[in-house]
């Protein structure tokens, strides 16, 4: 305790005998914390990107802040994205908030695994100068409206004529009520409209099962036709109605029971009680006299015929009881169409006991036993470990089968497997054709599951006057847009159309310099209670109105080359290179123009000369023109746009017999013909080509078009001429009245030549 006093005391001068101790102590003390708290504070701010999220839709706008405790700043060749490990060039921004502090923003055009890198940025970590990459991961996947805009397209150019992929359409869209009314139209005019079944041509368990289930989300079926095609003896009445050429005593068999019918000469009806039978009946008749016989079928007003086989005096036919469904009506049992008629039927709550029970003994497919919704332990261990299912068993087939993946997941929702099954389908719709993404949507990613997709331009703002932004709805669902200016309080609500924008403005007078953000909130999902959100950080340099402090605004237009330096070694002299020009920025640049260093002026011709404007994000081609002799070139290629460029480094051997290398990101193009049999023209030196220069055989200055003589090139020649006589005369003259050492001739022309022969030999390229 006394020792702590001490201490005390003695740290607040307490103790007036130790006063230059103190001081001393004091100064250390207080150096010490200093240097704790800044490396505290280096270490805080030493390097570090924060995306806004992890998680993005394509269509959606990524943001993210990069701050540290940089040595000087960032420059817009520091950043890089890569999707899946490959570099990508999207258009993006990039501000400069100040030396420590900057934002960049883009739209995401694809989905992937993507990486934000920052390479060669000097930072100080812990008072060490350090120059590391870092990055942030982040992953991009296609939204779900995407794929249901895929299939709107598709059936707004044309609904399919198949009934099947009509029905599969026609589930997924109903949730839109003026592409169900269409896909309703296509849909029942494929039908027959007495019968209700489908097609109209011939009508069928399955596609009339489809084609009912598509309907009755719609509205209430008739589904007389299906529920009568099933082998089913308990449903309905059935007579045989006899046409007997004489009176006579007939013998009636079905199965086991016999009985003996007496039958007057024309049409007889004779009743059949087919009710509690096995799963075949045989029904047979013999009369003592001739006669024809039928079996007549009755449900609900619908009749339908049966002839019966006869022999001699008797006629039979053979009655299925199975309670299974055929191709068509009342046919042989069919394992698929009985699935189908099977799932119709306990969506519309209808007898299907009996149906059932077959399927439990008969399905066969994957497909089959997913409908039943009675194989669960099957299909769980007949998924593969990847996530999906083949159309039968594993131990008979591995192959991926789409439709039956989807089947057995929807079987199995809110099942693990189900899940996995699920997961499977999404990362593979690249792949689905029509019907398979249109039955995925309908079973597994109803309408309720659409995301909102939003996207903003500006996603940092700056504003000169008042704040001001776009907001881009990206989705296919009409969603309502609340956006908040926190600064004030003020809110602004806005209901924005799929593919339509909208722009948000707020005043902002007489504010000092701060900074706020702006909260764009919009429904998570169709019909979602929840809601996604966006901030948009706004820095405000008013101080009063109309009235601004300078600011480092957002940045001038980026390009890059593609590829970014080229170094080629080529056995011949004559070539045109073709590279790209990519737009980095999210808006145009305009007045690009092209300047080469020495070694390139004589040798190298680009085409085109410049580009007027290269909208946002835009890659354009550049064909570099070479006519060369066997030498080594090394030097500069330069984009210049305003107070803007980008510097190609190229080195260029050109050796006979020297193995030609590849040029990554670009492409030689070697032309075998003639400049006459491409119809054009080799301009001399002193001429300039009025239209396209284009590779040929043996030149890369073949003019498709007019040569021209260049005006004045003589006479600037006999003026240079002249220049040269009377510096020369000069220099003689001054040499012999002065005891200078003279410049030697060679730096004498040299510097003529400078500032008065021209700087390239091929009209349209500066030279530096």
């Amino acid at each position: 305790m006394a020792l702590r006093v001490k201490f005390i005391n003695r740290f607040f001068l307490l103790d007036k005998r130790g006063l230059a101790d103190n001081m001393k102590f004091r100064l250390m003390f207080l150096a010490v914390s200093a240097l704790v708290l800044a490396l505290l504070l280096s270490n805080a701010l030493a390097f570090e990107i924060k995306p806004f999220k992890q998680d993005y839709l394509v269509g959606e706008t990524f943001q993210a802040e990069i701050i540290g405790n940089f040595s000087k700043d960032l420059t817009l060749d520091s950043v890089h994205i890569f999707k899946d490990n490959v570099e990508q060039f999207p258009a993006f921004s990039f501000i400069k908030i100040s030396g420590k502090q900057y934002f960049i923003y883009f739209d995401l055009q694809s989905a992937g695994n993507y990486s934000l890198q920052v390479k060669n940025a000097l930072y100080y970590e812990n008072g060490i100068l350090k120059g590391e990459t870092k990055k942030a991961d982040f992953f991009v996947e296609k939204s779900l409206a995407s794929e249901y805009l895929s299939l709107i397209n598709s059936v707004k150019q044309e609904w399919p004529s198949s009934v099947e992929e009509n029905a599969y359409a026609l589930l997924a869209l109903s949730y839109d009520t003026e592409l169900a009314k269409q896909g309703k139209q296509e849909l029942v005019g494929k039908g027959d409209s007495e019968k209700q079944c489908w097609p109209a041509s011939g009508c069928k368990v399955k596609d009339t099962s489809l084609a009912l289930l598509a309907l009755s989300k719609l509205g209430s079926v008739d589904s007389k036709w299906l529920v009568d095609s099933q082998n089913n003896l308990d449903i309905g009445l059935y007579d045989i109605i006899l046409d007997a050429k004489a009176d006579s005593s007939c013998i009636l068999n079905t199965t086991k029971e016999q009985k003996t019918v007496f039958v007057a000469s024309g049409i007889n009806t004779i009743n059949l009680d087919l009710k509690n039978k096995p799963s075949q009946v045989n029904v047979s008749i013999s009369c003592t006299s001739d006669f024809d016989a039928k079996i007549v079928h009755t449900y609900l007003g619908i009749l339908s015929e049966f002839k019966m086989n006869k022999q001699g005096n008797m006629s039979s036919f053979v009655l299925n009881n199975s309670k299974c469904y055929g191709r068509f009506y009342k046919d042989v049992c069919n394992t698929e169409a009985s699935a189908y008629a099977y799932f119709v039927l306990s969506d519309l709550k209808l007898d299907t006991k009996g149906l059932l029970d077959w399927l439990k003994i008969n399905a066969v497919s994957t497909k089959e036993k997913a409908i039943t919704k009675s194989f669960e332990d099957w299909l769980v261990n007949n998924q593969h470990n990847r996530g999906y299912w083949s159309n039968s068993s594993l131990a008979v087939s591995q192959v991926p089968d789409i439709e039956s993946t989807i089947f057995a997941s929807w079987s199995l929702q809110g099942k693990d497997a189900g899940v996995r099954g699920k997961e499977w389908l999404k990362g593979n719709f690249d792949s689905f054709n029509f019907k398979n993404r249109a039955l995925a949507l309908a079973l597994l990613f109803p309408s309720s599951g659409i995301e909102s997709v939003v996207s903003i331009n500006p996603a940092f703002i700056k504003p000169s006057k008042n704040v001001e932004l776009s907001v881009i709805n990206n989705g296919i669902k009409v969603i309502n847009v609340s956006a908040k200016f926190l600064l004030t309080n003020e809110v602004k609500e806005i209901i924005l159309e799929s593919g339509k924008s909208s722009k948000v403005s707020f005043v902002i007078s007489n504010a000092s310099i701060t900074s706020s953000s702006i909260e764009i909130s919009y429904p998570e999902k169709f019909g979602s209670s929840s809601e996604l959100q966006y901030t948009i950080p706004v820095l405000i340099t008013l101080i009063h109105e109309n009235t601004t402090i300078p600011l480092q605004e957002e940045t001038t237009p980026r390009f890059r080359f593609i590829p970014e330096s080229l170094n080629i070694t080529l056995n011949i002299t004559e070539f045109t290179l073709k590279i790209y020009l990519k737009n980095l920025a999210p808006y145009s640049i305009k007045n690009l123009s092209f300047e080469v260093t020495r070694d390139f002026a004589k040798i190298l011709k680009i085409q085109p000369e410049n580009f007027s404007e290269i909208s946002g994000g835009k890659i354009v081609q550049v064909n570099l023109l070479f006519s060369a002799k066997e030498d080594e070139y090394s030097g500069e290629i330069e984009g210049i746009s305003g107070n803007v460029s980008v510097k190609l480094p190229l080195n260029l051997t050109v050796k006979k017999n020297a193995p030609q290398n590849d040029v990554p990101g670009g492409s030689i193009i070697f032309e075998n013909k003639t400049c006459s049999a491409l119809n054009g023209t080799v301009c001399k030196l002193d001429e300039k080509c009025s239209g396209q220069l284009k590779p040929a055989m043996g030149t890369s200055f073949c003019c498709i078009g007019k040569c021209s003589k260049q005006t004045g090139t003589k006479r600037n020649i006999g003026v240079i001429l002249i220049a040269v006589a009377g510096l020369i005369l000069v220099i003689f003259l001054a040499n012999r009245f002065k005891k200078k050492k003279p410049k030697e001739m060679k730096d004498v022309v040299q510097k003529i030549e400078e500032k008065y022969i021209p700087k390239t030999e091929h009209p349209g390229t500066k030279f530096k």
